[in-house]
């Protein structure tokens, strides 16, 4: 899929999390977070991690914990501030 054509049909706030091994259109500074910033969107990416930590990640390791936590928050935050 083409995520810049997907991304521009975008008018509403729009939360990225990309993992480290995400690609690159999905982090900030790239043309398609660009267009979700116009839209009061944002992207906050997580390098360390691996796609999925979120819902998959092995709350077990002390740095997939925290960033988990540290996601949800974020997430939390960004909810509060848009709506």
């Amino acid at each position: 899929m083409d995520e810049e054509l997907m991304f521009s049909k975008v008018s509403m706030p729009f939360l990225l999390m990309p993992a480290g091994e995400d690609p690159d259109i999905l982090k900030p500074g790239s043309s398609v977070v660009k267009k979700l910033e116009e839209a009061g969107g944002a992207s906050v990416p997580f390098e360390s991690m691996r796609h999925g930590w979120v819902s998959r990640g092995d709350l077990s390791i002390p740095d997939v914990k925290e960033n988990i936590e540290k996601a949800l928050a974020q997430t939390l935050e960004f909810i509060e501030k848009q709506y």
